[in-house]
């Protein structure tokens, strides 16, 4: 009989980790630290703006154009202030203040979700990891809300708040969800971690988008659950592991 193996991923924002206030509350503050006095609200109409306008022109946070998405992000910071001039350091601090637990809070249920997934008997092998549409900073900001990312099967050390095998990320694969070669990618990852190569994946992916997280996965052949935070952990353990 084949060994069976879970491959369980999470998307990033939203799924794992939201915001601590809103987006333009957290700019105003940080601004108002560097000198720079601008009301909420148009900084809220001005990061709309700025980031349809940088991701139109420079899609996948700039890595289609050759640019870094540290480059990237201080390119729209610094438009969504527009049309007042920012000070050299603000978009740097911004850009760095969200890269980390300042800017954002885990979902409660996390940490409970990681551990169960990892002590489940139902499976041979569990793997757990991330797929989303965002940058490198998911990273950092992954380890500073006490969650340890692996990358590699002999590492055994555990994250505070849980532990991930594996990070992919559109920046790096160069296409986003709902496009099926980023769902592709992470389940190579997965099994370029695994010595069995017989072994039969069940795979499932957990997001709070449709169309990006539920269809796209189910249209790479994945099982998917739809999920925001909310509600119980106990249900949404239940759905991963394919009970009703």
């Amino acid at each position: 009989m084949r060994s069976r193996g879970l491959l369980v991923t999470f998307d990033a924002w939203q799924t794992l980790f939201t915001p601590r206030e809103p987006v333009a509350t957290q700019y105003a503050r940080v601004a108002r630290d560097h000198g720079v006095d601008v009301e909420e609200s148009e900084i809220e109409l001005g990061f709309r703006r700025a980031f349809k306008e940088y991701y139109k022109k420079y899609p996948n946070y700039g890595k289609t154009a050759g640019m870094s998405s540290q480059q990237w992000w201080e390119k729209v910071v610094a438009d969504s202030f527009a049309p007042t001039t920012i000070p050299p350091a603000l978009a740097p601090a911004l850009v760095a203040h969200f890269a980390t637990k300042e800017a954002y809070i885990l979902h409660t249920s996390i940490p409970f979700l990681l551990q169960s997934l990892r002590a489940n008997t139902t499976y041979d092998k569990t793997v757990i990891g991330v797929v989303s549409n965002s940058d490198c900073r998911v990273l950092p900001i992954l380890s500073s809300l006490g969650i340890l990312v692996r990358n590699d099967p002999q590492d055994q050390r555990v994250g505070i708040n849980g532990t991930l095998d594996f990070v992919t990320l559109s920046y790096d694969v160069g296409v986003e969800k709902p496009h099926q070669r980023i769902f592709e990618a992470a389940f190579n990852t997965a099994r370029r971690q695994d010595d069995d190569t017989e072994r039969e994946w069940t795979r499932v992916h957990v997001g709070d988008d449709v169309e990006k997280d539920v269809k796209a996965a189910e249209s790479a052949g994945w099982r998917a659950v739809l999920w925001d935070g909310e509600g119980e952990p106990e249900d949404i353990l239940r759905k991963i592991l394919g009970g009703p």
